[in-house]
């Protein structure tokens, strides 16, 4: 069967420029992230849809050669004004996470505005696709059967309630999952995404499908790592280099 046999999954959150920001890890500049799509480009990347992962996951039907998955977690409002035009601009799909208790209101984590139900419709005509990511983004290992359903379930009937279909997929709010939780998410959505590092495969658990974060400086080398293995172990050793010059000085 012919189409790529390795998937990378890069994960998102916001895309813009936020100085002083409590989590700068999360905020890609808009210059880079442009930079890292040109990459992807000029690489012959083709930038899927979460429901195209599914089905060569879960039916075994073909993706492109050089597919890659692009996923967004939480919703920034920023998305609207620098990443899904940058996608739509170079016919990219990909996939954004939703906290549905929380639309248009500002993140509580760190205080940043996130997208209203009227960006995620309009975005949703342009070929983004959006899955859930719990009702108000706790951690799912830590709640009752009761809460845990509330939170997942509820999630996945408010996106369904605001787009007419059901999602496809679900992200894992910090990554937080057992085997408990994944059966609660697998009655909700066909697969779902960890943070867990590595590319996906036909014998990727559709419930645990990796993830490899792309970070705010990440260039040619980093974009390469990522896409190749996965993971970036460049990054690993960057920070062991900090902190023994650290502790050296």
């Amino acid at each position: 069967m012919s189409g790529t046999s390795r998937l990378p999954v890069l994960m998102y959150h916001a895309v813009g420029s936020y100085s002083g920001h409590r989590h700068p890890e999360l905020h890609v500049p808009r210059e880079r992230f442009s930079a890292q799509l040109g990459w992807l480009v000029d690489h012959g990347f083709t930038g899927i849809a979460p429901r195209q992962c599914a089905a060569w996951l879960l039916r075994g039907e073909p993706l492109p050669e050089r597919a890659v998955l692009l996923t967004f977690d939480d919703a920034y409002a920023d998305l609207t004004a620098h990443a899904l035009p940058e996608l739509a601009r170079i016919g990219f799909s990909a996939g954004v996470y939703v906290c549905t208790g929380m639309l248009g209101t500002r993140a509580p984590w760190d205080d940043q505005p996130l997208m209203t139900a009227d960006d995620i419709t309009t975005w949703s005509r342009e070929g983004i696709e959006f899955g859930a990511h719990s009702r108000t983004h706790p951690h799912l290992t830590t709640l009752p059967d009761s809460q845990l359903t509330e939170e997942v379930q509820g999630s996945a009937r408010d996106l369904e309630s605001l787009l007419g279909h059901r999602a496809e997929s679900f992200a894992y709010p910090y990554g937080d999952h057992d085997d408990r939780v994944a059966r609660a998410v697998s009655g909700a959505a066909s697969i779902s995404f960890t943070v867990r590092e590595g590319r996906a495969t036909r014998a990727t658990d559709p419930s645990r499908v990796p993830r490899t974060m792309v970070r705010p400086d990440d260039g040619a080398i980093d974009m390469w790592m990522r896409t190749l293995l996965g993971r970036n172990p460049v990054f690993a050793v960057r920070g062991r280099v900090k902190r023994l010059w650290a502790v050296s000085a």
